[in-house]
């Protein structure tokens, strides 16, 4: 089937119109009241980025090899599928030759509104693929949950001699966390290939379990990381939190800050509402202060 795509380059002559636990045992019953909260290290300032860039360029020149980037993640954080069409007919008739960096890209874009169908003409349209490439193809059908296609385009990665990374098993794990059959299986792909405990994947298998009820493997995989950062602590406080176990909620924070690691708003967010009615007033002014100390208030 043919991709159909404005006549290019009409983006640049008129403006585009507007779419549409921890390793540490916890205690049996612990008193929340009793517990004390260590000091975290001050929050460093945060800056929003700019999304205005020097340009040593003339005036209206347009640059293939960067710009086309920036308008292309436009389209995608603006829902704008007319503004990432014509970037497409612009590539189409000016680079000519599809390469590899400039497909998965547009692959990545296709897969992000959904349209796996182009995503997958752009992916057979290009001379060289990589890792990158079938996992973003992937990625578009485990997003439809189209798993079918996302197991055959997995099978046929396998096949053409491409290896799977923790990337790969993590965005298919990200889209199937309510599905324990499916996540079993890619538990399975994860350990044969030895990517079970990189903590991108330990941390996607612990919230497939915890959303499937099974705490205790959900534990497990977190005891097992070799490494554990802010992003792993979150996302097992959330998965306690979605549990309603209010108990280990405001253990892990506490874990999480005597391991030094940063908290963030993410963290406080977290933890604060699921404090509601389980710990004193005291306690919960406490987080609140911390909050504000470390700047994520």
């Amino acid at each position: 089937m043919s991709l159909l795509l404005p006549q290019p380059p009409s983006l640049f002559l008129q403006p585009a119109l507007p779419s549409s636990p921890s390793s540490n045992p916890s205690p049996r019953n612990p008193k929340i009241s009793s517990i004390h909260f260590p000091t975290p290290k001050p929050f460093p300032s945060t800056h929003q980025t700019s999304l205005h860039r020097t340009n040593s360029q003339s005036v209206g020149q347009f640059n293939l090899q960067q710009d086309w980037l920036h308008l292309l993640q436009a389209s995608i954080e603006l829902k704008d599928l007319s503004l990432g069409l014509s970037i497409h007919a612009f590539l189409i008739k000016y680079a000519r030759v599809l390469d590899t960096f400039h497909g998965n890209n547009l692959i990545n874009m296709y897969s992000k509104f959904c349209i796996v169908e182009s995503a997958h003409q752009v992916f057979d349209e290009m001379p060289i693929r990589n890792t990158i490439s079938w996992t973003s193809l992937i990625n578009g059908y485990s997003s439809i949950h189209d798993f079918d296609n996302m197991f055959r385009t997995l099978r046929k990665m396998h096949e053409s001699g491409e290896k799977f990374n923790e990337r790969t098993c993590s965005c298919i794990l990200h889209s199937v966390e309510g599905d324990l059959g499916i996540g079993e299986q890619v538990h399975a792909l994860a350990t044969k290939i030895g990517v079970e405990n990189n903590v991108a994947v330990g941390t996607s298998l612990s919230s497939m379990y915890a959303s499937n009820g099974r705490i205790e493997d959900m534990e497990y995989l977190f005891r097992e990381m070799v490494e554990i950062d802010i992003r792993c602590l979150n996302s097992l406080n959330l998965d306690y939190k979605k549990n309603k176990n209010w108990v280990k909620v405001i253990l892990t924070f506490i874990y999480l800050l005597e391991t030094g690691l940063q908290p963030n708003e993410h963290t406080f967010t977290n933890t604060i509402s699921a404090c509601d009615g389980s710990i004193s007033i005291n306690k919960g002014r406490q987080i609140h202060g911390l909050a504000i100390k470390c700047g994520a208030l």
